[in-house]
């Protein structure tokens, strides 16, 4: 099964595996020794294929992990690398607005991540007034005035399950499952060598997200939303986020801020810092 994990930075030998970048409308592989995006030459030797029908905006159904594998397997093919060996270990970088994240200050730590991982799927279906309980993965915060601190990231059960089994009938092993920005972050924050607190914002075509993190390079705000195409949304989108920002160092979330970071996306998926 694999492993759907939002962690703290993680050494760089594991950036050196292929990742899988799912977008709304296509979908990017990034061959074993590829470049991750806002390097220079971030687009040599990575695969693309538009998806058959604009994803996300429609409810799963029983044939859609089939025509999705059958997308991926088709940009395996066209890599000027060449296929993946069957059965590749592969990171999986969700689209932003896919993933949603609340912070919980819990009364008792509770023993076990099964006893954990319960309560906080049982919270954000509750708080998010969800159809059924997520898909879930938790960032520890350590204990604060007797409490225990979680980041809870949450994503659709079914659209997680739909992806995986695509990424399995296309010849790939899901290793792990974050949102594409985490995934950003933890190749940008491993390179950059910086200390301190600070937020990473992205504009893409098809999306806005934000992340702030603490001195350890841990995740402690997420938000991220589809484009709508409207006037200013994005000056709204970094507005409300500066408001949340504001109340989570008001509220000893988040400790004072270094540095914020802006990556750019392009029409050819390339980026910009």
């Amino acid at each position: 099964m694999s492993r759907w994990l939002i962690e703290a930075v993680r050494p760089s030998r594991w950036l050196r595996w292929s990742a899988v970048v799912i977008e709304r409308e296509r979908v990017w592989l990034q061959p074993a020794r590829g470049r991750a995006p806002g390097d220079d030459g971030a687009n040599a030797g990575w695969a693309c294929a538009t998806w058959p029908q604009r994803l996300f905006d429609q409810p799963v159904h029983d044939a859609l992990a089939a025509t999705l594998g059958a997308t991926l397997r088709q940009a395996l093919q066209s890599a000027s690398c060449g296929p993946p060996p069957p059965g590749r270990p592969v990171h999986v970088c969700l689209p932003d607005p896919l993933v949603f994240a609340l912070h919980y200050r819990l009364d008792r730590r509770l023993r076990g991540r099964s006893a954990l991982h319960a309560l906080l799927r049982w919270r954000l279906q509750r708080d998010l007034a969800l159809p059924q309980p997520p898909a879930l993965a938790a960032q520890a915060l350590g204990v604060r005035g007797g409490q225990q601190e979680v980041l809870a990231f949450g994503a659709p059960q079914d659209w997680i399950d739909t992806l995986v089994e695509a990424l399995r009938a296309s010849g790939l092993d899901p290793w792990d499952m974050k949102p594409g920005l985490c995934w950003r972050f933890e190749q940008w924050h491993g390179r950059s060598g910086c200390s301190g607190a600070g937020v990473l914002a992205r504009s893409s075509p098809d999306s806005l997200s934000a992340l702030a993190w603490d001195g350890g390079g841990r995740p402690r705000l997420y938000r991220a939303r589809w484009r709508t195409g409207n006037s200013g949304e994005v000056e709204a989108f970094a507005q409300s986020f500066a408001h949340e920002c504001r109340l989570a160092r008001e509220g000893g979330l988040i400790d004072r801020l270094d540095a914020v970071h802006a990556l750019c996306q392009g029409r050819a998926g390339g980026e910009g810092h």
